[in-house]
């Protein structure tokens, strides 16, 4: 499980400690890391009190895998069926299919949220539809 990120008052409270006791003593007393400590102190030099502010952990690039149409209209098809099923049974449906590794992430784009998923030049396209009807 991950640790709650400390506000930056925090975190200058736990540098000052830092400064006057050494990191050994930092480290019984408020439970962070070393390297965190070394951390803050290298962002707090760098870019002053906006340093210790955290940043998100959010990956930079999320890349968002777009399906085509013959997996969506067959992602439509299992739901009209199963509306109740899970997505992750979906996941492990499509890929006992042959239809591909696809996350829970991109099934649930695919059944709340189509127009994310795919462009509509998607369904123009001369693509060989293989016609999977779900059990």
């Amino acid at each position: 499980m991950a640790k709650k990120q400390l506000p930056p008052q925090k975190r200058k409270e736990i540098l000052i400690y830092f400064y006057q006791h050494g990191w050994k003593d930092t480290v019984a007393q408020y439970g962070v890391g070393k390297s965190t400590l070394y951390n803050w102190n290298n962002a707090l030099k760098l870019r002053g009190e906006q340093g210790l502010t955290p940043l998100s952990r959010r990956p930079r690039k999320l890349a968002k895998k777009r399906i085509n149409a013959q997996v969506y209209l067959f992602i439509w098809r299992y739901y009209q069926s199963k509306p109740q099923a899970p997505f992750s049974a979906a996941v492990r449906y499509l890929k006992a299919k042959g239809a591909g590794e696809w996350s829970v992430m991109t099934v649930w784009r695919a059944v709340k949220r189509p127009q994310l998923v795919f462009s509509l030049s998607d369904f123009a396209l001369n693509v060989p539809f293989v016609w999977i009807k779900p059990d």
